[in-house]
């Protein structure tokens, strides 16, 4: 014989649950990489943070600046030819210190991202 059960539960939330689920607006992310250097102590420096799951409108409108640094960093958005946003950066004079660490603050409409980054340069 099959008896059945009554679930029980507090539902008085349930209403808000759906609410939020309606309201949701997606989300846009941006997901910086690791930053890879591409030059050596005693040069200029010219770096690339990636940038994955970045949409047309986040890259359109983006902003990068250093914040906590001594270093004269510039900064431009560039793609490759498979079509991946990168972040350039970079110096005009030569890096002296072998090792640096900085905060990179990635600002757009909706939206901010501070992630920090070390580097440690090699000599040629």
């Amino acid at each position: 014989m099959m008896t059945s059960k009554r679930i029980q539960g507090n539902w008085t939330l349930a209403p808000l649950f759906v609410l939020m689920l309606l309201l949701a607006q997606p989300l846009q992310a941006l997901a910086p990489t690791d930053i890879e250097v591409d030059s050596y102590l005693n040069q200029p420096l010219k770096a690339r943070v990636f940038l994955r799951s970045a949409e047309a409108s986040i890259v359109r409108d983006l902003r990068v600046q250093a914040l906590d640094t001594s270093l004269p960093l510039q900064f431009s958005i560039e793609t490759d030819v498979s079509g991946q946003v990168f972040v350039v950066v970079s110096t005009t004079q030569p890096v002296r210190e072998p090792a640096s660490t900085f905060a990179l603050e990635f600002t757009w409409p909706d939206g901010q991202l501070v992630r920090d980054y070390s580097l440690l340069l090699d000599p040629q």
